[in-house]
């Protein structure tokens, strides 16, 4: 039986300065994906976290104002398709990762709003909204 090193990560050189990699997870960007859960209801969602088959998302939506509180605006929409005002909710949610679709690659946030999401993610990392 042979073993793809591909598939196995032996092809993957380290990269000064680069820390240990720990499985997937560990390198984790981030990524766009629609969440078709109930609750989101086919909204686009930021990854901002992978817990096993669990992801930590920030939800994108056009409103100002959701379930009472009050959205964070973005400079400019991370769809390249869309020119409306958009927000980013400030609470992320865990939900199990089937609930999401395809990883959406054309989406980005713009350089200010990277800041922003990291700053969000940075205030909300030890106390991450669970779902209710």
């Amino acid at each position: 039986m042979s073993v793809d090193l591909k598939k196995r990560g032996a092809h993957r050189k380290k990269v000064k300065g680069e820390k240990k990699r720990q499985g997937a997870v560990a390198n984790f960007k981030g990524e766009f994906r629609y969440n078709n859960s109930e609750r989101a209801k086919g909204h686009p969602s930021f990854i901002i976290k992978q817990e096993g088959n669990y992801f930590w998302s920030l939800g994108i939506t056009h409103s100002p104002k959701t379930r009472g509180k009050e959205n964070v605006p973005l400079k400019k929409s991370p769809n390249p398709l869309d020119y409306e005002k958009n927000y980013i909710r400030p609470v992320a949610i865990k939900m199990h990762k089937d609930y999401f679709g395809k990883v959406l690659v054309e989406w980005h946030f713009c350089e200010e709003d990277e800041l922003v999401v990291e700053a969000l993610f940075a205030t909300k990392k030890g106390g991450i909204a669970q779902r209710p």
